[in-house]
């Protein structure tokens, strides 16, 4: 079993359908509630992650909210690409494509411009540094119609 585990470790991989906003790490998700003044229902990284023991979607989705709320500035959306880039690499990751769901952000207020940086940063960055493929993928919610409109 060992030597499965292993022989699968050294492999390259590729991950297909990554929704970006849940690789958001527990203790960057403080770090980022702190420094742009938003309360959270959590204060440690231990009471974070048992968060992440999911009841239900319900659950999930309000995890996830809470903590895409907590990404504001272009470099806050640079550390959570490259967090989860880094993630890659130690998985012998070698292609990620991952889902963007502007309207997340959108309805906080931050505009394409902000968000579509810190990632493009963090993309670059990983590509030159050791030569992961990446592609995003927008995902829009079709729920959030008024949303829509303001994308097209």
């Amino acid at each position: 079993m060992r030597m499965t585990s292993e022989w699968l470790s050294v492999l390259p991989k590729a991950e297909l359908h990554m929704h970006i906003d849940g690789s958001l790490q527990a203790e960057r998700m403080l770090q980022l509630a702190k420094k742009n003044g938003i309360d959270l229902p959590y204060s440690t990284v231990d009471e974070v992650e048992d968060a992440y023991h999911f009841k239900d979607l319900q659950s999930f989705l309000d995890l996830y909210y809470l903590g895409a709320s907590v990404l504001r500035e272009e470099d806050d959306f640079y550390h959570l690409m490259m967090d989860y880039l880094l993630k890659c690499r130690e998985d012998n990751i070698v292609h990620a494509e991952i889902m963007v769901e502007p309207q997340t952000y959108l309805a906080n207020g931050i505009g394409f411009d902000v968000f579509m940086s810190g990632f493009k940063r963090a993309i670059v960055d990983a590509r030159s540094q050791w030569g992961i493929s990446i592609l995003l993928i927008l995902s829009l919610l079709k729920h959030i119609r008024k949303m829509n409109v303001l994308l097209f």
